[in-house]
């Protein structure tokens, strides 16, 4: 499997980075729908006090677009094509997430102690849209055990 290279199209994952006001009294972080989001916002989650063993993800999205941020601590977001080609983010700051398109498959890990990721979603959660079976994503194996997690 090799690598993929980061281009900004809708198609294509990429980072997003948040409008921020800072001020005295914290930093806010802000996301709407305008152009700080590359499609309307449809649903907002978060999974909290994570441990750092945790691996999550193993599926793929039909039509879903997601942005993927870790607001405490840090995780690696690891995405494949259809070809098992990989793209690696390291989502460590805040502000900072990840675009991810429909049709990539998405893989969590390498988590610090109680980390948080916040999700930003196109759709409402529909289980008719998930892809978990690698079999049907990849279009050759080998392909990612929905199990394995990359380590750096």
């Amino acid at each position: 499997m090799g690598a993929l290279t980061m281009q900004s199209t809708p198609d294509r994952p990429s980072w997003l980075e948040l409008p921020e006001i800072e001020s005295p009294w914290g930093t806010l972080c802000y996301a709407q729908n305008d152009d700080s989001l590359p499609f309307t916002l449809a649903r907002t989650y978060f999974v909290r006090d994570i441990p750092a063993a945790a691996a999550r993800g193993g599926h793929s999205h039909r039509r879903n677009r997601e942005v993927v941020f870790c607001i405490h601590g840090a995780c690696t977001l690891w995405l494949y094509d259809r070809e098992g080609r990989e793209l690696r983010f390291r989502l460590e700051q805040p502000r900072r997430g990840a675009y991810v398109p429909p049709g990539w498959w998405v893989e969590l890990g390498d988590y610090s102690e109680a980390a948080m990721t916040l999700v930003m979603a196109s759709q409402n959660y529909d289980e008719a849209d998930y892809i978990r079976d690698p079999e049907e994503f990849f279009h050759a194996a080998p392909y990612p055990d929905p199990v394995y997690r990359p380590r750096p």
